[in-house]
């Protein structure tokens, strides 16, 4: 796992991607805290670190008693620093990772299932499908969801890489932060009802549909323009 403060770090940048859209003016305050947290799927701890490091840098205020506000920053001068930032090629290893190690195991994953990793894979397919209603962060059920089929296998090492997945969905929001501030897609809502698919067919004992399915909902990330692009849209219609 990432060190605290690079985590932090890595955090205070995707912030700064969100205070550069355009739906965010000098003066807004910051979305709710317990928000941003669980969008990043990082603690408080490190969220306020980050949010410090914003202060500091002129971008954010913080005033006694009150929520921290967004600064009236030189946004053009941040916005060249971070187009110096290239994330392109990071997101798609970390996209290839995720596909050949949840694919690979899809197999074995519907075999070893035991009537406890269908429950804890089927709470978390009705958490995001809570959340998607709610337009609340769908970080946490998202890697959740991971998280509980991978376990299913019952290897440590495999565990052990769960933080790829977690840094792969931080990667997303680097990309296009819509998620820190409440808005759900239509690609959200759909990788939503692809876990509950995919859930469904791990629960009757179907690896070839899983396999499909898991091949589906990945997808969605080979190609990020497309799926950004497709965001965008829907966020303008």
């Amino acid at each position: 796992m990432a060190p605290r403060e690079n985590l932090s770090a890595r955090c205070a940048l995707i912030l700064k991607q969100y205070l550069l859209t355009d739906r965010v003016k000098p003066g807004d305050r910051l979305p709710p805290e317990r928000r941003l947290a669980e969008a990043l799927n990082v603690s408080r701890t490190v969220l306020r670190e980050a949010i410090n490091q914003l202060v500091g840098e002129g971008l954010v205020r913080r005033e006694p008693s009150r929520s921290p506000t967004v600064a009236d920053f030189d946004r053009a001068r941040v916005a060249r620093e971070m187009s110096t930032i290239s994330v392109g090629t990071e997101i798609q290893d970390l996209i290839e990772l995720r596909v050949l190690l949840e694919l690979g195991a899809i197999d074995v994953i519907v075999k070893r299932a035991t009537e406890a990793d269908l429950q804890e894979m089927e709470r978390w397919v009705v958490e995001g499908e809570r959340r998607a209603a709610a337009a609340e962060p769908l970080a946490l059920p998202e890697v959740r969801f991971h998280a509980a089929l991978l376990r299913t296998l019952g290897n440590r090492s495999i565990d052990g890489l769960m933080p790829l997945v977690e840094e792969h969905m931080r990667s997303n929001l680097l990309v296009d932060p819509h998620g820190l501030a409440g808005l759900i897609t239509a690609n959200d809502q759909r990788a939503i009802s692809e876990h509950r698919q995919i859930f469904e067919a791990v629960k009757r004992g179907d690896a070839s549909a899983a396999r499909e399915l898991m091949l589906a909902h990945l997808s969605g990330y080979l190609h990020p323009e497309r799926k950004y692009e497709a965001e965008r849209a829907d966020g303008a219609s």
